[in-house]
């Protein structure tokens, strides 16, 4: 990071905290500071610029007025991201409809998952894909635009399916294309980028890793959701946390990365979390239904008994949490009293057995990739990059009762 000894007063008033804002500023301009990144501490700004916090208030207090930086609760300030989320939906509408002589037919927004037929998608079992994708047709509604999807008689999942729905929507005319990326391979989503490039369409992609696409990018961050869990936890006192996994999905293993996170910040190691996943030969379940409960209630048990005393679960989704939850009370464990627990997805199993969780968001995913799309039609040729983080929903399966049995135990 670039340092600065002296800072050399200018024209603005000569004020110390108008020239450390402009160093500030330059610096995310000159991408130092990338956008969603934290900014480092006050102490280290004070400490570089030889200034009094109250001179650094002024420059930070500048830089989020303009919307610049933003702050979060108990996390710091952070560079916004490249799009301020929902302020550009006006611009979208008159930058789509600039061209008076435009049909409705040419603001056409293709729409396609790189892993599940959209037609057929199922919401209990799809709904990362359901959710996003209803949000994304209901903004595209507003704006005056029209979804336009593909079928293909590939096999699901497969690159031959997703690089002939790219043609077949290319081939439909349409003017922009979104590219819903759950199920991320990477490989795959640069050929369809490629292809809808060729053909001069632009392509905004909804992933959940913040890997730079060669197009437009709106995503969340199953990493960062993980270490949200973690700290939630952590803040509530507990140390002795247990992850319970049964899938082989990547996003499994983000999640695990980020509660690592959360107690490396924390100061502690990696051994004050305990990974429980199928041994080798095992079954794997499926991720969102009453298998996946299953899975949840053999694994804890399995950690019970076998495992050092632990105050804390994480499981790798909510159906996986029921099970757990279903598993606790059965061993006169009560969520909340007992044993705290925190799943993903706010999936309405959740709310059902009063856990908290971690919420993606996917209806804004959707919601801000059509605004983006129909920036695309109205000309906008630049490549915006959008962060939303996910957040915590906290209930009874993580009061703070569990610490205080534990002391009086």
């Amino acid at each position: 990071m670039p340092q600065t000894n002296q800072i050399i007063l200018g024209s603005r008033g000569h004020s110390l905290g108008a020239h450390v804002e402009s160093v500030i500023r330059s610096r995310i301009s000159a991408g130092v500071y990338p956008p969603a990144s934290r900014l480092p501490t006050r102490r280290s700004f004070c400490d570089e610029f030889h200034i009094a916090p109250g001179t650094l208030d002024q420059a930070i207090k500048v830089l989020l007025a303009d919307g610049t930086l933003r702050t979060v609760e108990r996390r710091g300030t952070f560079v916004a991201d490249t799009i301020t989320p929902g302020s550009d939906t006006q611009t979208a509408t008159k930058a789509a409809s600039a061209n008076e002589t435009q049909s409705k037919s040419a603001r056409r927004v293709g729409i396609v998952d790189t892993g599940i037929d959209l037609h057929t998608m199922r919401p209990e079992v799809n709904w990362f894909e359901y959710m996003i994708v209803h949000a994304l047709e209901e903004k595209l509604s507003a704006l005056g635009g029209q979804p336009v999807y593909a079928q293909s008689a590939k096999a699901e999942g497969t690159t031959e399916r997703l690089f002939d729905s790219i043609d077949y929507l290319v081939g439909r005319g349409v003017h922009a294309l979104v590219i819903v990326a759950y199920h991320e391979r990477p490989v795959d989503i640069d050929g369809a980028i490629a292809r809808a490039d060729h053909a001069g369409v632009p392509v905004v992609v909804v992933s959940a890793s913040n890997r730079q696409w060669a197009a437009s990018n709106i995503w969340t961050d199953y990493r960062i959701a993980g270490r949200h869990a973690a700290e939630h936890l952590i803040e509530n006192g507990h140390r002795r946390i247990v992850f319970i996994g049964a899938f082989t999905y990547e996003y499994q293993q983000q999640r695990i990365d980020g509660a690592l996170d959360a107690l490396r910040a924390a100061g502690c190691d990696s051994s004050y979390l305990t990974v429980v996943i199928p041994q080798p030969g095992e079954h794997l379940w499926d991720c969102m239904t009453d298998e996946a409960a299953d899975a949840g209630d053999t694994l804890f048990v399995r950690a019970y008994e076998t495992l050092p005393q632990f105050d804390a679960v994480i499981a790798a989704n909510d159906w996986m949490g029921a099970g757990i939850v279903r598993a606790s009370q059965r061993l006169g464990l009560t969520p909340g009293r007992a044993i705290a627990v925190v799943g993903f997805d706010d999936q309405l199993i959740a709310r059902k057995c009063d856990m908290t969780t971690v919420r993606f968001p996917l209806e804004r995913l959707g919601i801000e990739a059509a605004i983006m799309a129909f920036r695309a039609i109205g000309g906008d040729a630049q490549r915006h990059r959008l962060h939303i983080e996910s957040c915590l929903i906290p209930r009874g399966s993580t009061a703070t009762d569990v610490l205080e049995n534990a002391r009086h135990a």
